[in-house]
């Protein structure tokens, strides 16, 4: 009766409703409702989905749709959220629609965004546990940016840019249903989330895990389970013989380091496996520990002569009793360091495998393609240290990983660390998160998409800051072999990244820092707004800190080729100047919120080169190196100028030691490098 209700005013109000377009605000009025579902599994996330819609439409049009429940609504039209009884009448396959999955839809007068709420949950008391996909609210953000035109751009209040509106009329032939590329993308993204609540920001950019086991899709701990499943702390001292062997003891290295030939160790990770499967999880990970060594006892020898084999024949074998126990979950295994390359003692995987990627380069893949099991890869942090990757090669990265099977993303760290740079960082992000939505978008697309919506007027000189420093950081791109920042910059001589000065002086040379500077003045004296003032404040504090350290490394390099007092003078001068910087966003030792963003920690708790001063804390710096690390009054007071420090290089495959005015280089063969005396360099060989 009501809907036929409905029907009979919508036909009586053709000036509200046309064949193109439903009008919700009109003249400063509207008789919308936003109906919430009494049947969600989490009230207090659908209540989360609902506040955010009526703050956002109350701020672009200045009319604030009440929120009821869905027994509430009467007659009135209605923006109707979740699984409702409304939905259920017309025939929407809400039972079809779960996890991050969602479906809006426009009936009459009526709008649907339906999605299903997985209840926050904690598996063992004082751990966090998960907090749940929430289908509904990726529908309401959704519906926000492509019928508002709402944009989230940044994490917290700050980072909603909403525009402003006479009315709002939204599309009358909606109807999208939606799921999302990958299966699982975790893991802590915003720190502004509270214990069950979403940040928009998240959810809108598809950042979907705020912990690493975010729903019952994937249980990562950590990547490396074994210190989950056999635990050191519970079964060392009654069960010495299930940890590794090595020097004739058990716990040499300290770690859940196993001893593979034992039949108690295979049962317990079987058991371990099981119990999460049997929480609801689909995918489960089997990774070694961190650090692993080999076991040096007789049986886990006669497994295999290969590290790494020995690993990928046991875990095999673990993922072959699941596949009976368990049919239809899957195992996740860990090609990571002794089994970065595929295994040659076998041709195939079981058919409940997933393997986990720490490489993901075009080459890489073609050298699994024996292999053909999903894949799960694992981002490490070259996503949240410092600018390091422009918004073309984040989408060209998602689009590599769609068309190798991959379908899951483990984010590593995630976003929520101290480090993570969100002013530079922001477009890379952004371009990142919205490829995972959609692999077809373009990067320079989405990029003045970021710079619109985040800075407004001033998005024409903001842009040509961020295009100084991608165009530059894009040779990183080009060059890259594997396309990780983890490990090969450390292993092969990584291009412009094996050192601190060689990032810096690379990819931020004088004359970008400068253009850098010259753009960001002029948006500046653009900025109208709070907000687009707020974002450039923070996106200011991160590139002068960038521009201390690497102004240092510059006036570094010149003084390594020339070791003179005025190149000393003007290295002291520079570092001088760092550390103001420093002090300026650490006031009182603590790091200040730039921008105004609640509760979005800052940039410079780490990062290349250090973390603080090394004569301002009286120990080590994050990163030991010069001249980060000399103590400039002592050099002062003795007069003495200290050595250029050179790199390590590399001889007969040894890498020979970088050294200072103190330390003396080996030559890789135990013996020492004779030292020039009048350059301080070692003496050719």
């Amino acid at each position: 009766m009501k809907r036929d209700l409905i029907l009979i005013l919508s036909l009586l109000l053709p000036a509200v409703v046309s064949e193109r377009e439903l009008t919700i605000v009109i003249d400063g009025r509207s008789d919308h409702v936003i109906a919430v579902s009494e049947r969600s599994k989490d009230p207090a996330k659908i209540s989360e989905a609902a506040k955010l819609l009526q703050h956002a439409i109350a701020k672009a049009t200045g009319i604030e749709l009440p929120v009821v429940k869905e027994s509430k609504v009467g007659d009135a039209p209605a923006i109707y959220l979740g699984k409702t009884m409304a939905g259920q009448e017309i025939g929407m396959p809400t039972d079809d629609i779960t996890g991050w999955a969602y479906r809006m839809r426009v009936i009459d007068r009526n709008i649907f965004l339906v999605g299903e709420e997985d209840p926050a949950h904690k598996l063992v008391p004082k751990q966090q546990g998960y907090s749940g996909y929430s289908g509904t609210y990726k529908a309401v953000t959704t519906f926000l940016e492509d019928q508002v035109g709402v944009r989230f751009v940044l994490p917290g209040e700050m980072g909603v840019q909403v525009p402003k509106l006479e009315g709002l009329a939204v599309d009358a032939d909606l109807d999208v249903a939606w799921s999302p590329s990958f299966a699982f993308i975790g893991r802590r993204i915003s720190p502004y989330s509270g214990q069950h609540e979403y940040d928009p920001y998240a959810i809108a950019n598809n950042y979907f895990g705020r912990y690493s086991s975010d729903s019952k899709t994937f249980w990562t701990g950590g990547s490396h389970t074994w210190n989950e499943f056999v635990p050191r702390e519970k079964y060392l001292v009654t069960h010495p013989e299930y940890f590794a062997l090595f020097k004739g003891k058990r716990d040499f290295f300290k770690r859940n380091i196993l001893c593979l030939s034992q039949p108690a160790v295979h049962d317990l990770l079987v058991e371990g496996m099981v119990k999460k499967f049997d929480a609801g999880y689909q995918l489960v990970m089997l990774g070694q520990a961190d650090g692993y060594v080999e076991c040096q006892c007789e049986d886990c020898q006669a497994i295999h002569p290969d590290i790494g084999e020995k690993l990928w024949i046991t875990h095999r074998r673990i993922a072959e009793r699941l596949l009976k126990l368990r049919p239809g979950k899957q195992v996740v295994l860990s090609s990571y360091i002794t089994t970065t390359k595929p295994p040659l003692s076998f041709s195939s995987f079981p058919t409940n495998v997933v393997i986990m990627n720490n490489r993901y380069s075009p080459t890489y893949f073609k050298a699994w393609e024996n292999f053909p099991t999903p894949r799960v890869v694992f981002v490490p942090d070259w996503l949240r240290s410092w600018p390091r990757v422009p918004p073309r090669y984040a989408v060209d990265l998602i689009r590599l990983w769609q068309a190798n099977k991959v379908i899951a993303i483990y984010l590593g760290g995630g976003l929520d660390q101290p480090g993570c740079s969100w002013g530079l960082n922001g477009p890379s992000y952004y371009a990142f998160g919205k490829a995972m939505e959609d692999p077809t978008r373009d990067a320079d697309e989405l990029e003045r998409e970021y710079m619109e919506a985040s800075f407004g007027v001033a998005a024409e000189p903001m842009a040509a800051f961020f295009t100084a420093m991608h165009l530059r950081m894009e040779a990183r791109q080009l060059l890259d072999r594997h396309e990780t920042g983890n490990p090969d910059r450390r292993y092969r001589g990584y291009p412009f990244e094996m050192y601190p000065d060689d990032y810096h002086s690379h990819f931020f040379p004088p004359q970008i820092l400068q253009e850098m500077d010259r753009q960001l003045t002029r948006a500046k004296t653009l900025a109208q707004t709070d907000e687009t003032r707020a974002r450039i404040e923070l996106v200011e504090a991160e590139f002068r800190y960038l521009h201390s350290v690497a102004s240092v490394h510059h006036l570094f390099r010149a003084y390594q080729i020339a070791p003179t007092r005025p190149l000393f003078d003007a290295v002291e001068k520079q570092f001088q100047n760092y550390q103001r910087t420093y002090d300026w966003l650490h006031p009182e030792g603590k790091a200040i919120n730039p921008g105004g963003y609640r509760k979005l920690r800052t940039p410079f708790n780490i990062g290349w080169p250090c973390n603080r001063p090394l004569n301002k804390i009286g120990g080590p710096p994050f990163h030991h190196v010069p001249p980060f690390h000399w103590d400039f009054e002592k050099l002062r007071q003795t007069g003495e100028l200290p050595r250029p420090i050179l790199k390590p290089r590399i001889r007969g495959g040894q890498v020979l030691k970088s050294y200072n005015g103190t330390d003396r280089p080996t030559d890789g063969k135990g013996g020492t490098v004779k030292i020039d005396p009048e350059t301080g360099a070692p003496e050719d060989q």
